[in-house]
């Protein structure tokens, strides 16, 4: 909270610096270009504004510490039960057996779609990773059709996948046969 107080005071205090530097350069270009004194006309605002602002800061300040203090509770038009006072003695001459009903309730169960949703989330992940994959080949056949043959870019090309499976094997083109796990 005192973290969102000091976000709202720095941009008060710099809407207010803003809001004074053009004041000043607005009021010394209407003084030095065609010698209109600002101040004569915008001095009784001004001063309007700061002790409007004042009274509000300090009739605020007053109020909280008063309906804290107090313990005051605010409704605005929400009204408390207040339980009649017969009800709430006990009555000795009225004895009642009271049957108890349960009544069925709907039970909210918010996990439905859940296994449906992890489903969804995980054919998404599929997708998208074949859509890498995809993107990968074409790219290293563009871009290394020039530089290797056949044979070796369908071995790069199965390399880049158990790389991307997690599966590293290396095989070295120049040695017949050699795989390392």
């Amino acid at each position: 909270m005192t973290d969102s107080i000091q976000i709202h005071r720095k941009k008060a205090s710099f809407i207010l610096a803003v809001s004074v530097t053009s004041y000043s350069v607005i009021a010394t270009y209407l003084y030095n270009c065609h010698q209109i004194n600002l101040m004569e006309y915008t001095t009784p605002i001004i001063l309007s504004i700061v002790i409007l602002t004042l009274s509000c800061a300090f009739s605020q300040r007053f109020f909280y510490r008063y309906l804290i203090k107090n313990n005051v509770c605010i409704s605005f038009g929400k009204q408390k039960e207040s339980i009649p006072p017969e009800i709430t003695q006990p009555s000795d001459t009225i004895t009642a057996e009271v049957e108890v009903i349960e009544v069925p309730t709907a039970r909210n169960d918010y996990t439905d779609g859940y296994d449906e949703r992890i489903a969804e989330i995980e054919r998404e992940k599929a997708e998208q990773q074949a859509d890498i994959m995809r993107v990968m080949h074409e790219y290293t056949t563009y871009s290394m059709a020039e530089f290797l043959s056949k044979d070796d870019l369908i071995t790069l090309h199965e390399n880049i996948e158990c790389f991307a499976m997690g599966n590293v094997i290396y095989t070295n083109p120049y040695v017949p046969n050699s795989t390392t796990h």
